[in-house]
């Protein structure tokens, strides 16, 4: 329940903070329509808590900032063949961000039509010192197309990192005649970036997360309730 009396109390208090900011005195709304407006503020309040929207299940799972949790959780959100055509969306949305002049030519028709795999933490040369944060592949399709998604929170980059990567699409590249691409997701980029590496950070991934979920019909769905969700869990990593 409202307290009427402290209510009152409180608009006599902020009464002449309001004059002296707009110079002027104007009656506050009384207090019964106040009262009727702060209960109607409450209902909506418990109405969204009971139907979940407070409750975060990325920051209930408790991955934190931890770089290797959160990269699992994008690489699932990318993949259509656990979150369905959403997720083609959810990683078209975030390509288009980390390459909004096109330069850097990504295979965004072939994800939009065509199979493709997510895999966490893999070494495509096979050398266990290059292990590869997210690596998405064509499946068919020729000449195919691999994408390398290169994470870092609250980390700076190891040495050499990035080349060795490139180094190592290169041989792949060379061997199966895939188009290959690397992307360094990260707050801020090293002053030494190659400016052929496209650079995105956790912000353009929310970007994208919301404007997926936005523009999608299963948006309340679960895969779409996943997704905004995990947007809102990393607004703060760029910080």
């Amino acid at each position: 329940m409202i307290d009427a009396r402290k209510l009152e109390a409180f608009g006599s208090f902020t009464r002449p903070h309001f004059a002296a900011l707009r110079g002027e005195v104007r009656p506050l709304p009384s207090v019964s329509r106040l009262t009727l407006a702060c209960e109607a503020l409450q209902s909506g309040f418990i109405a969204a808590r009971n139907a979940g929207a407070y409750a975060n299940p990325w920051t209930i799972a408790g991955i934190g900032k931890k770089e290797t949790r959160n990269c699992a959780v994008l690489g699932h959100l990318w993949d259509p063949v656990i979150v369905g055509d959403i997720g083609r969306k959810f990683l078209i949305q975030t390509l288009s961000l980390a390459d909004p002049t096109g330069a850097h030519a990504f295979p965004i028709e072939d994800i939009g039509g065509r199979p493709y795999s997510v895999i966490c933490e893999s070494c495509l040369a096979g050398d266990t010192a290059n292990r590869m944060d997210i690596v998405i592949q064509s499946l068919g399709g020729t000449p195919g197309w691999t994408i390398v998604i290169e994470a870092k929170v609250d980390a700076d980059l190891g040495e050499n990192q990035l080349e060795r990567y490139a180094l190592d699409l290169a041989d792949r590249n060379r061997l199966t005649g895939r188009d290959t691409y690397l992307i360094l997701l990260s707050p801020n980029p090293p002053d030494a970036l190659d400016k052929a590496i496209p650079h995105i950070r956790w912000q353009d991934i929310a970007s994208a997360a919301r404007n997926t979920v936005s523009s999608s019909d299963g948006a309340l769905a679960p895969p779409g309730s996943l997704i905004r969700d995990f947007a809102a869990h990393i607004s703060d990593f760029d910080f």
